[in-house]
């Protein structure tokens, strides 16, 4: 009986000793659960400004890697102009931080390459050419530069971004991204519209050219105090006998202050030449007072139409907001009159970008860049040969395309490639030997074709030819 008694008072011990280890079994509590979630919210969208920024970086790193390139310097973007904006200067010191940390290359810090710049007065911007690329090698021991431009396309910003050889001056890849306007990007254009001074629109027709002429520098201190400082940086040889300077403004006080450019006729800019001519005819943008922030330069820029031919000096007077100041007697430099042109054409939802055009002993070679601009890969080809692409010079003559080349397809006299969205390919045309030394080209005809739009030609018109 007693064995009994005890069995049951040890079961029953038993028992309620293993229903109190299952009431104490540990839960996955809520807040981690929710911690989860909110980690997952964290993941950035593929069209988002880092992401796209993230694109073109790797698009750029893979360039470089691949030419065993390991010393960089990365220009500010230009607009289509040539103009540096707010926009282009962001670009660049993100892709300046980004390169440096795939601890693949050393890059040059941009206010080092800036000093140098100005030192060697080189007027450089986005739209770089083959002897400033050689001459920055030489002065900065770089392997590469990357440069690019910002084509404002309504919703979208289009960034086209160039990989260029300081031994040989030549593009040697390309990058492309297309960055949606979100909130982030609007506040950033925002800031960069402040500084625009040509609206660059889309095109609608089948081409539209666009003259740029080369920024030749100044660099001359208008006022320098504690209070502001302000830089005459360049000057500009537009068509039908005007001239753009560009100004930069910094604010140099602890506070926000307003600035302006006075606009009245009579009693704000004035340009005299050495014919003893007066021009009082100007523009000026922004032609508003503008908020300056702290050490946050920004660019002014002042256009007189109606200049006189044969001025070798001009001296400028600007009335700012904070008084009259005048530039020392400016050199004109006529040279640059005759001024590389540079096209991009739209047309079936493809950009053609014209780089350039020139001669190589007897032979003419012309490279562009072209962009699928929708959201699906699409097949491109171009014909050569005769009753094809083509060119004719300044007295009529034709030459035929003799081989094309498209990415890394080519060369041929017809060639195919796939064009992923939003990467600019780089494409050469060589139409062979010209008997004759050639100035300028009066047409280039592209003969082209893609499986919806079917066969189509695209036009560039009076294209200087480069040496």
């Amino acid at each position: 009986m007693k064995k009994i008694v005890f069995l049951l008072i040890f079961f029953t011990f038993l028992f309620c000793s293993c229903a109190t280890q299952q009431k104490t079994i540990p839960v996955i509590p809520t807040p981690q659960i929710e911690t989860i979630v909110q980690e997952k919210k964290q993941v950035i969208p593929y069209n988002s400004l880092d992401s796209q920024l993230e694109n073109l970086t790797n698009q750029i790193v893979e360039s470089l890697s691949h030419e065993s390139k390991s010393k960089i310097a990365v220009v500010e973007f230009s607009d289509l102009n040539g103009n540096i904006t707010e926009f282009g200067m962001y670009l660049s010191e993100e892709l300046i931080t980004r390169l440096f940390l795939t601890r693949k290359f050393d890059v040059i810090e941009r206010q080092l390459l800036n000093k140098v710049l100005s030192e060697q007065k080189l007027g450089i911007t986005g739209l770089i050419d083959d002897e400033s690329a050689i001459t920055i090698g030489k002065l900065l021991g770089v392997d590469a530069i990357v440069s690019g431009t910002i084509t404002d396309l309504g919703k979208s910003l289009k960034v086209n971004a160039r990989i260029i050889s300081t031994e040989t001056g030549k593009v040697f890849g390309v990058a492309g991204t297309k960055i949606v306007k979100d909130e982030t990007v609007e506040k950033l254009i925002g800031i960069m519209d402040v500084n625009k001074v040509t609206e660059v629109q889309k095109p609608s027709n089948e081409e539209i050219s666009l003259k740029v002429t080369k920024n030749i520098p100044i660099n001359e201190f208008l006022y320098s105090g504690n209070q502001w400082e302000i830089t005459l940086v360049s000057y500009e040889l537009l068509p039908s006998n005007k001239i753009k300077f560009m100004i930069k403004v910094e604010n140099k006080q602890n506070e926000p202050q307003y600035f302006s450019i006075e606009r009245r006729i009579g009693n704000g800019a004035l340009l005299l030449d050495n014919l003893t001519n007066e021009y009082d005819q100007y523009t000026v943008e922004p032609n508003k007072q503008v908020r300056l922030i702290p050490n946050s330069p920004i660019n002014f820029y002042v256009t007189f139409s109606g200049l006189k031919e044969n001025i070798e000096k001009l001296v400028l007077y600007l009335r700012f907001s904070i008084g009259l100041f005048n530039s020392k007697p400016i050199k004109i430099d006529k040279s640059y009159l005759k001024s590389k042109t540079k096209t991009i054409i739209e047309i079936n939802d493809f950009t053609f970008e014209l780089v350039n055009c020139k001669q190589t002993g007897q032979n003419i070679i012309c490279d562009l860049l072209i962009t699928n601009n929708i959201d699906e890969d699409r097949l491109l080809t171009l014909y050569g040969g005769i009753q094809a692409t083509r060119i004719f010079d300044e007295d009529g003559n034709e030459l035929a395309a003799q081989t094309l080349k498209l990415g890394n397809r080519g060369p041929s006299n017809r060639v195919s490639n796939t064009l992923v969205n939003g990467v600019p390919i780089l494409t050469t045309l060589n139409f062979g030997s010209s008997s004759t030394k050639v100035k300028l080209l009066s047409l280039l005809e592209i003969h082209c074709h893609d499986k919806v739009s079917g066969r189509f030609k695209v036009r560039f018109r009076n294209i200087s030819i480069t040496k």
